[in-house]
């Protein structure tokens, strides 16, 4: 009784072990043909056909909430440009200090 059950068992690992296999190696033949595999390139054409005119319509810009919008003013830039090394640590003696600003003027 003891044999049967073991031969089952020993037949039931050997077709384990095929079936194992098998999705193994078909693991990897399916990475190997997608690394590996050339792939088809798109062909696309070389010359594009140019379109007969080009038309930009011009009458956005006569839009009411275009004509409503203000030039945007000119930042400040710092009249300083930092430290000279901004990679040393700041101490307890050495203060912050912010840079004062300094208009620019606005050339039309």
């Amino acid at each position: 009784m003891q044999t049967k059950i073991l031969q089952t068992i020993q037949k039931n690992q050997k077709i384990l072990i095929a079936i194992f296999t098998t999705l193994v190696s078909l693991f990897f033949v399916f990475l190997f043909l997608k690394t590996f595999s050339v792939q088809e390139i798109p062909i696309i054409p070389s010359v594009l056909p140019r379109p007969e005119s080009i038309k930009i319509n011009f009458k956005i810009l006569d839009n009411s909430i275009l004509k409503e919008l203000e030039p945007v003013e000119e930042g400040s830039l710092p009249a300083e440009k930092g430290r000279e090394n901004p990679f040393i640590p700041f101490t307890e003696e050495q203060e912050i200090e912010e840079p004062e600003l300094v208009e620019t003027s606005e050339q039309d």
